[in-house]
């Protein structure tokens, strides 16, 4: 697990899973990595529910911008693309398709990403428990890698980001 000071806080990046997948000879490799994002660091925060309702949940996420895609094109992976080129409009697009997708399939929650502390409750207190606080979120990098590129990028790359987020884990957090 990698570890680097910023602005005095522990970050850490969570490898959390990886896929591979070929389609025809279309192949891609998709890796997940994940990071906290400390409530404290988001200059207008949500409103303070761990249960939002699933609409607001979703729009949150977005706003939040908690799934990061990225979709290169690596040199080689066919003739078009060569080295030391800015992303082509291909990446782009597909990037900007399955960012769309994952918000409007709702294959990721926000209350997965969440990270909530439930405070210690009175014993001489009759009082209920207080209610949890959110206190960090998860944020998933999503890497998709064409190792060759014939055809069906976009099926591909959506398989390999199925495939990689079915099999991420995130780590408990603790206080």
């Amino acid at each position: 697990m990698a570890k680097m000071r910023v602005a005095d806080r522990l970050v850490r990046w969570v490898p959390a899973a990886v896929a591979v997948v070929r389609v025809g000879d279309t192949a891609v490799v998709c890796g997940v990595r994940a990071e906290i994002l400390l409530a404290s660091s988001i200059p207008q925060p949500p409103p303070p529910s761990v249960t939002p309702a699933e609409e607001e949940a979703a729009e949150e996420l977005a706003a939040l911008g908690l799934l990061v895609p990225n979709l290169t094109l690596s040199t080689g992976c066919s003739p078009a693309h060569l080295p030391g080129s800015p992303p082509s409009p291909l990446a782009q697009s597909l990037t900007q398709r399955i960012l769309t997708l994952l918000h409007t399939s709702r294959l990721v929650s926000l209350s997965d990403l969440m990270i909530s502390h439930q405070p210690p409750a009175d014993a001489a207190d009759a009082e209920p428990p207080p209610a949890p606080e959110i206190k960090a979120y998860w944020t998933l990098y999503i890497d998709v890698l064409f190792i060759s590129l014939d055809g069906n990028a976009f099926d591909a790359a959506w398989g390999a980001v199925l495939a990689a987020l079915g099999d991420t884990r995130l780590p408990g957090a603790c206080r």
